[in-house]
């Protein structure tokens, strides 16, 4: 299909430990893909990944915000070998509440710890709780992750002529179709610090898109090939999630799963998509031209989960769709023979 880079960073990097992580690594390079975001410590994770074309040098770098805590690499010292694992970007996350409901809050924590708290800032289940005009999720990039991050994009940008940095972010907004806004700030920087596109991906759904400075933000550009449901083998902790008993197999698991409300083949969004095509020219930015694609929502099992280009109403849906998201960045999108076009400034 064309692919020369790919982010090893997300949520389930570490899933079956650093033999595994190892073992992908292997396969990607036996593949001949350019990889970024993992390593067998944090500057290995964190360093940019380069490509080098007839037409210039691109360098990659990733990381990811959604991950458990034991698949961030650690840095190494002197005295001690690094940890394998994911270049992260960690994030804070405060619960604004309105006054009424901080009120509640301190009647609950009064009545189990028969001590009522004081002022406008509370912790409590394990969470932050701050008073605001209304409820929010307010998130802010670490700032030691920032920091390293920026580092290692500034010093790729005086390595290559176009640089880009992907994130791997499940974490949203005021719905799944807009960022967290800890990954704003994040993507701001590094376009600051020189990059040329952020791409996300990780919630499994399209979000808009940003012309900020002279480079190009996609927050996510939704799933690609999404064949979810044909991987033979499944771990015995899915199957009793389930109440599967231990001679089930794997259709009986996806048969379990799907009949759920809310699962992947029940959500059209999931199975709708995009694949950017950006040009630069030696002014920098010259073109974005967006492709809606398809991968079979609504088609049976062994069917959907790879990409087709969209055609008609369907195309005209995705892209419009995008436009609403877009709206609130101020990039204008144009629909023009089925195909999305963002207008450069």
């Amino acid at each position: 299909m064309g692919f020369d880079m790919v982010n090893m960073a997300n949520n389930h990097t570490g899933d079956y430990g650093y033999g595994a992580l190892r073992r992908t690594t292997e396969a990607v390079e036996a593949a001949g893909l350019i990889h970024a975001g993992t390593g067998e410590n944090l500057a290995e994770a964190r360093a940019p990944a380069y490509l080098e074309t007839p037409r210039g040098r691109v360098a990659l770098l990733a990381g990811a915000s959604t991950f458990p805590d034991a698949s961030r690499a650690g840095a190494q010292r002197k005295d001690m070998r690094g940890r394998p694992g994911l270049a992260p970007i960690r994030h804070d996350e405060v619960r604004q509440v309105t006054q009424d409901q901080m009120e509640l809050l301190k009647d609950f924590q009064e009545a189990t710890t028969g001590t009522r708290p004081s002022g406008d800032r509370l912790r409590l289940f394990g969470e932050t709780f701050t008073v605001g005009p209304e409820y929010a999720t307010l998130s802010t990039p670490n700032e030691e992750d920032l920091a390293e991050i920026v580092a290692s994009v500034e010093a790729a940008a005086r390595q290559a002529q176009v640089v880009i940095y992907s994130g791997h972010s499940h974490e949203s907004g005021q719905t799944n179709n807009y960022p967290a806004d800890f990954i704003r700030t994040v993507a701001h920087a590094v376009i600051d610090a020189g990059a040329d596109i952020y791409v996300a991906h990780g919630p499994h759904v399209l979000r808009g898109i940003e012309l900020y400075g002279d480079g190009i933000i996609f927050y996510s550009v939704g799933d690609f090939l999404f064949q979810n449901e044909t991987v033979p083998r499944q771990p015995s902790d899915n199957y009793g999630n389930y109440g599967l008993d231990p001679e089930a197999v794997a259709a009986d698991f996806y048969d379990a799963r799907n009949s759920r409300g809310g699962s992947f083949p029940a959500r059209q969004q999931v199975w709708e998509s995009i694949v950017p095509l950006v040009r630069f020219d030696s002014d920098g930015l010259a073109s974005v031209e967006l492709h809606p694609i398809t991968l079979g929502f609504g088609l049976p099992r062994p069917q959907r989960g790879r990409p087709l280009l969209a055609t008609g109403e369907l195309a005209e849906k995705i892209i419009s769709e995008l436009q609403e998201y877009s709206e609130g960045f101020g990039t204008e999108i144009e629909i023009r023979d089925g195909v999305g076009v963002v207008r450069l400034r």
